[in-house]
């Protein structure tokens, strides 16, 4: 039988992914987001089911268009019963589902590499990123006449954003060496730019935390939460940006024992500073 009358064939279980997205979306964000489900399903069958995760092949079997819905159809060259593979994909779904409830909820994964956090990350970036978008997986059955639907899940942009949010935070602890930690204190711009820098890229920016260094030190953005936050203030807001102050939380990078930069992973308030002259 060939791959095509596999994927065809009345029966056949498949993972159903929509993407619903108010803003155009980027292709990258698009891929990442299909390959880092895609990912996760390999190392779920890795872990769950050994023996099989060398036969283990995924195929896209439809892509639509209006809300962009993606097909993924495993395919096992070992001799693997339909009825399994549903219940695989069951089981996958619903560990996907417990995975971003908690990463929502604020608590971190334990145990999670970076390799695993990457693809959480790329996941659901793409929702997280759009005003009002909406990322739904489903475990189906193929049948000429209709579809069984089994178990589902799915993210919003707010579930998103708060997930991305604790993912980011964890792949900072794993991937930095013990820095100075800063949590809640007051930032305040010194020299800003209207570029758009990469996540954990050189910005140009300098900001002064008096509680560190009364000197400017430069600004990175170690997050895309903390990134877009304050890029939107210094693209789009209305205010003036030197009369702002952030509370932020920033990883202080040292070199010779002295202050050089702000790593900021988070942004918890903006406020308008008070002016400098005078009242009459």
């Amino acid at each position: 039988m060939t791959t095509r009358e596999v994927i065809t064939r009345d029966g056949t279980p498949f993972i159903e992914i929509t993407i619903h997205l108010e803003e155009p979306l980027e292709l990258s964000d698009l891929v990442k987001s299909f390959t880092g489900i895609a990912n996760q399903f390999r190392d779920h069958i890795a872990h769950k089911h050994p023996d099989l995760a060398s036969d283990a092949t995924i195929y896209v079997k439809d892509l639509r268009a209006g809300s962009v819905i993606l097909e993924l159809v495993p395919i096992f060259t070992t001799l693997y019963q339909a009825a399994d593979v549903i219940v695989t994909l069951d089981d996958f779904v619903t560990l996907v589902r417990g995975v971003y409830a908690q990463f929502a909820s604020g608590i971190p994964l334990a145990g999670a590499k970076k390799t695993d956090l990457a693809n959480y990350f790329d996941t659901i970036n793409a929702i997280a990123k759009d005003p009002n978008g909406s990322l739904h997986i489903v475990a189906s059955e193929y049948h000429r006449t209709k579809t069984t639907q089994h178990a589902a899940f799915t993210i919003t942009t707010k579930g998103a954003r708060a997930a991305r949010a604790v993912i980011e935070r964890q792949q900072i602890e794993l991937r930095r060496p013990a820095h100075q930690v800063v949590e809640n204190e007051l930032l305040v711009f010194w020299q800003s730019n209207k570029k758009n820098p990469t996540t954990g890229k050189p910005t140009g920016e300098k900001a002064v935390i008096e509680k560190v260094s009364t000197r400017p030190l430069a600004v990175t953005y170690e997050t895309e939460t903390a990134r877009e936050r304050i890029k939107y203030e210094t693209t789009k807001g209305d205010r003036n940006l030197y009369k702002l102050g952030f509370f932020v939380d920033c990883y202080v990078e040292e070199l010779n024992d002295r202050a050089v930069a702000y790593k900021i992973t988070e942004v918890h308030d903006i406020i308008d500073l008070p002016d400098d002259e005078p009242a009459n």
